[in-house]
């Protein structure tokens, strides 16, 4: 699985849609992660704007006026939502795999006044009893951990310890970045760097997943990197059943399909009763398939 986060800075230009969209299809991804939309997103939003791939949805977060706003992408096809929570500063999912797993990504934009920052760890420490144990975090939570990932000079050391404490209490995984040491920087003539935005996920949800590689790609907008994450590739299931040209050609193909049609009866409404007459037409086909296979194949041996 490929998940891409990014705080955007908005998306309300269509050159920043633009740049977006191309660097999602670039890296070819699986979930989406947006904050900073600065937008309220409805049902009418242009998602292709974005990600130009069938089967995208998307719960979101809308903005407060202009701050903050959270959009989570995903692939309709291979993940299914089975319900998702709102809060102040973040966005949960609860995601259900192809095979049943079920797990969490919640994505957070943590807040800059240490006034907010107060209600922010005890919106995240809600979402723990929420999500647990198959959990992802990821966004901009606005606050580093060390002194090494910043080189501003003040450092918010109270919002720091509750971090860790926050991050330790529920055995959360930072990966590192593989190709860079921060991920913000104002952009000034002699800017200050740092670290906001990270993955953090459980142990579980990497026995799942098994991450292999997390780092930055190219920022082309914004102030801050884009950041991935990267894990094996998942078993989105079985393999497509295939017919063979060949077992067309077979003299009781025809024969057969006209048999196994008006011999399966299947019950339900008219759309559910063709789909399960289709996957049990499919059986049949792949078990005579196999078997006329095998068949041929016995022969060949014989013959050479």
């Amino acid at each position: 699985m490929k998940s891409l986060c990014w705080n955007t800075r908005g998306l309300g230009s269509p050159s920043k849609r633009a740049q977006i969209k191309n660097l999602i299809s670039s890296y070819d991804t699986d979930l989406v992660i947006v904050t900073e939309t600065k937008l309220h997103i409805s049902s009418s939003f242009n998602l292709r704007s974005i990600w130009n791939k069938a089967g995208v949805k998307f719960p979101s977060l809308n903005s407060n006026g202009y701050s903050g706003g959270i959009l989570i992408l995903r692939n309709d096809i291979n993940f299914k939502v089975a319900s998702y929570k709102e809060e102040n500063h973040s966005l949960s999912v609860n995601i259900l795999n192809l095979d049943g797993t079920s797990w969490w990504i919640s994505s957070i934009y943590g807040p800059s006044s240490n006034k907010d920052r107060v209600n922010f760890w005890d919106e995240l420490k809600q979402l723990q009893s929420l999500s647990l144990p198959n959990w992802m975090l990821a966004s901009d939570f606005n606050i580093v951990r060390w002194r090494l990932e910043t080189n501003a000079k003040k450092l918010d050391k109270r919002n720091m310890e509750s971090f860790n404490d926050f991050i330790q209490v529920n055995g959360l995984i930072d990966p590192p970045l593989s190709n860079n040491a921060y991920t913000w920087s104002n952009l000034r003539a002699s800017p200050t760097f740092s670290q906001l935005d990270r993955f953090l996920y459980t142990k579980n949800w990497e026995l799942i997943f098994k991450p292999l590689f997390s780092g930055t790609l190219q920022r082309t907008i914004s102030y801050h990197f884009p950041i991935i994450l990267e894990s094996q590739q998942i078993a989105w299931g079985p393999c497509p059943f295939r017919l063979n040209n060949s077992s067309l050609k077979e003299k009781d193909f025809a024969k057969n399909i006209h048999e196994w049609c008006n011999n399966t009866i299947q019950e339900g409404y008219p759309g559910y009763a063709f789909i399960q007459k289709l996957k049990h037409l499919a059986s049949l086909l792949k078990n005579w398939q196999a078997k006329n296979l095998s068949t041929h194949a016995s022969n060949r041996r014989e013959i050479l």
